[in-house]
């Protein structure tokens, strides 16, 4: 004898859908079924307030686990810092500014953003006074910084080194948009071409041979010209 089905079962008759039987009404089984409208879940306004300090709550204890919070004390000492190296480097002592910048790598952890700020100045300085290993190994950690500023201008600096390292050349000029291309034109002397050393200048001596070659034709038949209008 054949056990009763159940009605509030649902048997696939395709077995691509799956052969167990499973609940008719599925999300009253289970729970669910809610219709959610435009503009998100209707809350009320201490249910938004209470949500909103649990979410500030685990983004505090997130950056306190991750290192990222930092004291008022340490924060005014970093800031005064970078404002003397920045100084410093504006006025293109860049020697001068490296320990600025390197006192605040030391205080603060890499995530945090004065760290990051710090850092990246650093590189560029390095950059500038062509200690460029160093400077691309600043930049390759800074691509992964939490801070996106930070983050989108090591990659641009990265990136440079890339290009450059495809088109086999041992220096390129710094894109002019950037905001730091000052600091490398006043070591730079002289904008850079990427000509070969050992190619030849064109210069006059090469350029009026050809010439001569191409007048040489008309020369030729004015001569022949001449000479018949003698024998005539």
């Amino acid at each position: 004898m054949e056990p009763e089905e159940d009605e509030d079962e649902y048997k696939p008759t395709v077995r691509s859908w799956g052969m167990f039987p499973r609940p008719q009404n599925i999300s009253k089984a289970y729970g669910g079924g809610r219709n959610i409208r435009l503009g998100g879940e209707a809350q009320s306004a201490e249910e938004k307030a209470a949500k909103d300090k649990r979410t500030k709550e685990l983004i505090a204890a997130y950056r306190n686990s991750q290192n990222m919070i930092v004291d008022a004390k340490t924060k005014a000492e970093c800031t005064q810092a970078l404002k003397e190296g920045d100084e410093l480097m504006n006025t293109g002592r860049l020697k001068q500014a490296l320990p600025y910048y390197e006192k605040v790598m030391q205080a603060v952890d890499f995530k945090t953003e004065l760290h990051g700020m710090a850092a990246l100045q650093w590189s560029i300085c390095l950059d500038s006074l062509c200690r460029s290993k160093e400077a691309m190994s600043m930049y390759s950690k800074l691509k992964n910084h939490p801070n996106s500023e930070i983050s989108k201008k090591a990659n641009m600096f990265m990136f440079s080194f890339q290009a450059m390292d495809f088109m086999k050349v041992n220096s390129s000029p710094l894109p002019r948009n950037t905001g730091y291309e000052k600091y490398f034109d006043k070591f730079g002397g002289q904008k850079n071409y990427y000509a070969a050393l050992d190619e030849p200048e064109t210069g006059i001596d090469q350029i009026i041979p050809y010439m001569l070659f191409l007048v040489s034709p008309i020369f030729l038949v004015a001569f022949v010209a001449l000479r018949k209008s003698f024998q005539l």
